[in-house]
């Protein structure tokens, strides 16, 4: 059994930013007409662990110019890596052919927040923050905040107001439920009702069965945990590429 192997230098010439949002794009489409499978991300938190690790499976039937994909994201969480020079999400995405097996595997401004984020019409916060790191009072009127970070129940990066406030757009309904730590604590305060808030999922949008933006007045927020089917996509892409421009290498296993 042949497995391309690729480093995170391979992964971004091979991946960049347009093509990985055109991948994102086709896969929530298509998960919002039913073509994927994935179960919620799995957690182990192991007593004294200096960390946690998560493990994402997904699955994407046929398409008009792919075949059937399996993936499984392996990532561990350790907090304390930023100290020590280290990204502290380390990890790998492993790519199946969803018919034959293995496909390929990659290897995973401003004086402050405020002043960064005031007048903006787009914000994204990315963070491992436990406490919000930005607050509903800096947002202008028709700004779109991307919040990506704060990815288990007890973290937060966004404060509950920016919820509130919000016509609030997700990657899966199911994720932002289970561990969304700002949507469940404006929850816990009485500030929205619940699921209801939720306006719609970005697939949904991108396949034309929910709206978007109401008014250019709209405070927008699209609130993704990330899920396991952008994985397979991000992945199926790069390694496709990667084998068209030479990159990787192949190893018998």
């Amino acid at each position: 059994m042949r497995v391309l192997i690729l480093s995170h230098r391979d992964v971004v010439a091979a991946l960049p930013p347009r093509a990985c949002a055109e991948s994102m794009a086709a896969v929530l489409a298509a998960r919002a007409r039913g073509e994927t499978y994935m179960p919620l991300r799995s957690i182990m938190a192991a007593p004294g662990a200096a960390g946690f690790m998560g493990l994402m499976p997904s699955w994407r039937g046929e398409q008009p110019d792919h075949g059937a994909m399996f993936a499984l994201k392996a990532i561990c969480v350790i907090p304390d890596n930023p100290a020590r020079g280290l990204d502290a999400h380390q990890g790998t995405v492993t790519l199946f052919d969803g018919e034959a097996g293995p496909a390929g595997t990659e290897l995973a401004a401003a004086a402050s927040a405020e002043d960064a984020v005031r007048g903006a019409d787009v914000v994204v916060a990315a963070t491992n923050a436990s406490e919000p790191v930005l607050q509903r009072g800096w947002l202008k009127p028709g700004a779109h905040v991307n919040a990506v970070g704060a990815s288990t129940p007890r973290a937060k990066e966004i404060d509950t107001a920016t919820v509130a406030a919000s016509a609030l757009f997700c990657d899966s309904r199911e994720s932002v439920l289970a561990e969304a730590g700002e949507f469940r604590l404006a929850v816990t305060e009485g500030l929205i009702g619940g699921e209801e808030h939720i306006r719609a999922e970005l697939g949904e949008v991108l396949a034309g069965t929910a709206a978007g933006r109401r008014d250019d007045g709209e405070l927008t927020l699209f609130r993704s945990l990330g899920i396991a089917v952008e994985d397979l996509a991000a992945a199926e892409t790069a390694v496709a590429a990667a084998r068209a421009q030479g990159l990787g290498s192949e190893v018998e296993l």
